[in-house]
């Protein structure tokens, strides 16, 4: 017999005294307690077949039992075992049974309701004098509890082995002096030794020696308790000689009562990273200086709330600022002249436009306005949005633009001049000719002696009617002419009737064309009322010159205003030629003429387009209606 088996034998008997002892001691009662609380019974298997199988009542609860209603037998411990294992008790009970060794055996047992619980068997076989065994004593424990802290231990030792076997970083342990006493897979191959080779070797057998105070530094830090780990980058030498750079991390490995025991040390190659980052840098220093030196005014501005975040060189020059005060502004708030509302219809404005720049006014340090573009584009930064800002100063260009396009509204003005002489001309004919008959009655009438009070009285009411209709339609030349200074409400009706006066009857006697209007006399609009005139005369000379071509004998145009939408409506109809498909979309385009045959320049529409949409904040469009074109203009009413 081995001493294992003796030593579990002797534990049996003591076991078998100890119940003995306790069973002259304690009460049933007390030892049901004591046996519920370890959650082990005691049992007895007769092998003689004499005599009835013995158990405590924790034997029958741990086999999930019932003591009033099952009578302990061999046979039915046996259904209890889980079929993986039965085959394996029952031989080992046998096998204790045939050569006298102690049992010593892990289960699980299946109760009635399919729980399983894992128990544990220490048994011994007792004989007769002669030598016959007669029974087996044992005792059986719950171990599920054990069984499932034991199982999870292996699963943590097994999980925490791959860990260490496989990590992608090297792992070591290192005792109080820095000697490795393992080291995984990945340290051996950054290093090139064995990992029989690191168990003979310390940490500074492959450090560089550069590396190695500082190293020292940290552990006696670490070893004084001032630190509880530390971690740096360095040099490393590996076999063949060649170096690498990794990142070491030592953290220390303490019992339970907080004794040091040993360090963990993880080292990760860096190499990679490292070159990465100088590279990184050196793009860095490349691009900033381009940001920094670059005579383009850029900024970078927080996508979220529009701080300024960054500028360079030409911004700070640009805005009078210095580059830290221009930091700490808001690019809306603080550097933008446009309202939120002002900025929201310009975002619109440039979306619905397709441009990919946007129109501001900006404000410099000294308070003085200039006109930008604004080009934007979006990058990312550590996670952080950002807008990248180019902004271009255009507020010459505005003034050139807005010269060039006075002059265009006078050229546009005075390429209608004839036409307006034309129609004084046309207009004071018949008052010239009223005034030419007074003026001889008036003679004829004193040769003869009838000249008298009344009819002298009667003759200047007449001249004087005339002379206030030349008058009228020299106002409405001068008029014309003279530049709005400022924004006023006006009738859109009266504005239209204005010019009506003047071409009228020009239209009519010598076009055979007819104005025709209706409308709403209430609608009144916001604007420049002689550049207003300026776009109805454009109009309605394309129209007349559309007819001429189409060569009808009577031709109309008909003007109706009305309200659509909270919007002043105005539309131009004629009975012209229309206008030709291809060039529909490009009608109000600068230099784009149906006429050129007819001498047209294309800067009449062009200006019209400019009036309504940029001065007066409308809209102006065109189409064919079959009988000929039309024109509507919407634009903001009072009423």
């Amino acid at each position: 017999m081995s001493m294992n088996e003796e030593l579990l034998q002797d534990k049996v008997e003591k076991l078998e005294a100890t119940n003995n002892d306790l069973a002259n001691l304690l009460s049933s009662a007390e030892i049901k307690q004591a046996e519920q609380i370890a959650h082990l019974g005691n049992w007895e298997w007769d092998l003689t077949g004499q005599n009835l199988d013995k158990w405590s009542d924790e034997i029958f609860h741990l086999l999930g039992l019932n003591p009033d209603t099952t009578q302990p037998s061999h046979a039915i411990f046996q259904q209890r075992i889980h079929p993986a294992d039965r085959e394996q008790v029952i031989t080992t009970l046998e096998q204790s049974i045939k050569n006298g060794k102690p049992v010593n055996i892990d289960f699980r047992a299946q109760h009635p309701e399919g729980r399983v619980c894992c128990l544990h068997i220490c048994a011994t076989v007792q004989y007769d004098d002669k030598q016959q065994p007669i029974k087996m004593l044992g005792i059986m424990q719950n171990i599920t509890e054990r069984k499932q802290i034991e199982d999870a231990l292996r699963r943590n030792e097994a999980r925490f082995k791959a860990i260490f076997d496989h990590a992608g970083v090297g792992i070591v342990l290192v005792d109080a002096q820095g000697h490795m006493l393992q080291a995984n897979a990945r340290w051996s191959e950054m290093t090139g030794y064995s990992a029989e080779e690191l168990t003979q070797m310390t940490l500074a057998d492959f450090t560089h020696p550069e590396e190695m105070p500082a190293i020292r530094e940290h552990f006696n830090k670490f070893v004084m308790g001032d630190i509880s780990s530390f971690q740096l980058d360095g040099t490393y030498i590996r076999k063949d000689g060649s170096i690498f750079v990794g990142h070491l991390l030592v953290t220390p490995v303490c019992d339970a009562g907080g004794v040091f025991q040993k360090d963990i040390g993880v080292l990760i190659d860096i190499t990679q990273r490292k070159e990465a980052e100088t590279q990184l840098r050196k793009r860095e220093e490349h691009y900033r200086k381009l940001f920094v030196n670059n005579k383009a005014v850029q900024l970078l501005v927080d996508c979220s709330n529009f701080k300024i975040i960054d500028v360079n060189n030409a911004a700070a020059k640009y805005y009078g600022y210095s580059i830290k005060e221009l930091k700490s502004k808001n690019f809306f708030s603080d550097i933008s002249a446009f309202s939120d509302e002002e900025r929201a219809q310009e975002v619109l404005r440039a979306k619905v436009e397709k441009r990919d720049y946007f129109n501001f006014k900006h404000r410099l340090a000294n308070g003085e306005l200039r006109n930008v573009e604004v080009y934007r584009g979006e990058l990312e930064i550590a996670e952080r949005r950002l807008f990248h800002l180019i902004v271009h100063d255009v507020t010459q260009r505005k003034k050139a633009e807005m010269e060039n396009k006075r002059l265009l509204s006078q050229q546009s003005k005075l390429a209608t001049m004839g036409e307006m002489l034309g129609a004084i001309a046309h207009q004071w004919r018949q008052p010239l000719h009223v005034l030419g008959l007074l003026i001889g009655g008036i003679k004829s009438a004193y040769h003869s002696g009838k000249l008298d009070n009344q009819s002298l009285n009667r003759v200047v009411e007449l001249a004087k009617k005339q002379i206030e209709f030349m008058d009228k339609t020299t106002n409405n030349f001068k008029n014309f002419l003279a530049p709005d200074q400022n924004k006023v409400t006006f009738s859109a009706m009266a504005a239209i009737e204005d010019m009506i006066d003047l071409f009228g009857t020009l239209y009519a006697d010598h076009h055979n064309i007819n104005i025709l209007m209706e409308g709403d006399k209430a609608v009144k609009i916001r604007g420049y009322p002689n550049e207003f005139r300026q776009v109805i005369l454009n109009i309605l000379d394309n129209a007349k010159d559309a007819i001429k071509v189409e060569g009808i004998n009577k031709g109309y145009i008909h003007i109706n205003v009305s309200v659509a939408d909270g919007q002043a409506k105005i539309t131009f109809r004629d009975n012209g030629c229309g206008i030709p498909e291809d060039k529909l979309k490009r009608i109000f385009e600068a230099h784009c003429t149906t006429k050129s045959e007819l001498g047209g320049s294309g800067i009449g529409l062009y200006m019209s387009k400019g009036i309504i949409e940029n001065t007066m904040n409308g809209k102006i469009f065109a189409e064919n209606t079959g009988e000929g074109a039309m024109f509507t203009m919407l634009l903001e009413a009072e009423f």
